[in-house]
Order: structure tokens, then sequence, then C-alpha cells
């Protein structure tokens, strides 16, 4: 299904989630999987599909500022979950005496390329 002809270019036009889910029929599970798997499959050629929980809804982009801005909020949102998650891990090995070490998962530029 292409939902992108009916997401409008720009944060000041985000479209809500309920209202987006209604045009297209879907549930709104069913439309955040669509829009995640749109997402996993975007390349730069393309518009992203952008949203962040202090907006609207969603909304198109090709300006690298916002959707680095977007990533960047994404990140921060994972990083703070990781926190948590992190301390039930290290608390759960030691009462499965599993002796589990969390290691940060990371890039690293190879070669100069990435």
């Amino acid at each position: 299904m292409n939902i992108i002809g009916l997401i409008p270019y720009g944060r000041d036009n985000a479209i809500p989630r309920a209202e987006l889910a209604r045009m297209v029929g879907l549930s709104d599970r069913k439309l955040r999987v669509l829009i995640r798997e749109i997402r996993s499959k975007w390349t730069a050629i393309e518009p992203f599909i952008c949203s962040t929980s202090e907006d609207k809804g969603y909304w198109l982009s090709n300006n690298t500022e916002e959707i680095r801005a977007v990533r960047n909020w994404y990140y921060s949102y994972i990083e703070s979950s990781g926190f948590v998650l992190n301390n039930i891990d290290r608390e759960l090995a030691k009462l499965d005496g599993t002796g589990l070490v969390y290691v940060r998962p990371h890039y690293r530029r190879i070669g100069g390329r990435l």
C-alpha cells in the first residue's frame, strides 16, 4: 500500500495518525507497522516520513537537517529506554547467575567508509 501520496510535506502540515489511519482504512497498530516498514526501506532519493511524540502527526521531508533532527529524537528515545533495559538485564543476570555483561552497540567507520 502506498500512503506517501496521503502524507503532506512539512511539519506544520503534519497529518494526525488517527486521521491517516481512517483515510487508508487501517487500525492504528497496522498503520504504525506500515510506516515502520516504509521507513526501514527508505532511500535518500525519496522523502522521509517524519514524526516525533512532540509533533501532531506524520509529514514528509527531503530536508537533511529535519530528517537528522527526527533521527536524533529517535536515538535519544532509544538511548533513554536502553538505560532501563540495561538495568533489567543486569539484575536478571544476577538472579539467573548468567554473568551477563552489557556492551553498548555502536557503529564504527572502517577505512573511511560507512
